[in-house]
């Protein structure tokens, strides 16, 4: 797991048992939940610490952190 990222069990009850990703400054990733929230696909989506920050889908999670980081870099004070 890349620094500053955290591995929580997802609690949305959709399919299988999944992972959700939590960045030290809001950052997240997951996989995507549809529009509808009923649906459960397979690939990985994310967003920074601001609304205007979302990525478009990834095939795996881990690519959706990796391009996240990028973009948008965790802020140190």
């Amino acid at each position: 797991m890349p620094n500053g990222w955290i591995e929580k069990i997802c609690q949305c009850e959709l399919g299988e048992p999944h992972f959700r990703y939590e960045r030290t400054d809001c950052g997240t990733v997951c996989c995507d939940h549809s529009n509808c929230g009923t649906v459960l696909k397979s690939h990985g989506i994310g967003c920074g610490q601001y609304s205007d920050q979302e990525l478009r889908p990834h095939k795996t999670a881990l690519a959706a952190i990796k391009k996240l980081d990028k973009l948008y870099p965790i802020e140190t004070n």
